[in-house]
């Protein structure tokens, strides 16, 4: 019986986000030795990062694009904009505001 509950919590999610939610549930579903599902946590967990750093990178991007900033110091006035700006990787930033 408990192995239903984790059906119940991805049916109740938005149709959006049950892929994410069934890829780091996946890990702990499977059988087999500990260090192969850490192995599996592991991946997953590098995938999911590269695509949330993807999605921030477009998203600050587009907000430098629309807000019509021609220095990085003109971020100033937006700190969640500056502050993800900086968490780009140099070249990036450079490749933003050259």
């Amino acid at each position: 019986m408990d192995w239903l509950l984790p059906f119940f919590v991805i049916a109740n999610v938005p149709r959006a986000s049950r892929a994410a939610l069934a890829e780091q549930i996946l890990p702990v579903a499977l059988p087999g030795p500990a260090s192969q599902r850490l192995a599996l946590a592991a991946i997953s967990a590098e995938r999911q990062l590269k695509r949330q750093a993807a999605a921030e990178q477009h998203l600050v991007e587009e907000a430098i694009t629309a807000g019509g900033l021609k220095k990085a110091t003109d971020l100033a006035a937006f700190p969640a904009l500056d502050a993800a700006f900086k968490r780009l990787p140099p070249g990036v930033q450079a490749a933003l505001f050259p």
